[in-house]
């Protein structure tokens, strides 16, 4: 039987394993999809997107995205600069910082 893990949100950050089934294609030749670069600013939010998420309604030249701020009807506040010694385990290199963001 194959497996995969899942994540569960019901059980915090335990891992569950699901059962999988086989994938029963006919055609051998499938091709790996490329999405290419997530590097398309949401005009509103400055979220990135891949051009593919754009609204159907918009055009390539004047892309609108939805799935990050509802076209700008949602509008959240900047996030705090954290306490220095805080900052430093996020943002130094040392093995102190690793183990914390490993942890995080």
């Amino acid at each position: 039987m194959v497996t995969q893990s899942v994540a569960s949100s019901s059980y915090g950050n335990d891992l569950l394993t699901a059962p999988r089934s086989p994938c029963f294609c006919s055609n051998t030749n499938l091709r790996r999809h490329y999405l290419s670069k997530m590097d398309i600013l949401c005009p509103k939010c400055l979220a990135l997107h891949w051009m593919e998420e754009r609204l159907t309604k918009s055009s390539r030249s004047s892309p609108v995205f939805g799935t990050c701020c509802l076209e700008g009807k949602v509008k959240l506040h900047s996030l705090i600069t954290p306490p220095p010694p805080l900052e430093a385990l996020y943002d130094e290199n040392d093995d102190r910082s690793k183990l914390f963001r490993s942890h995080s």
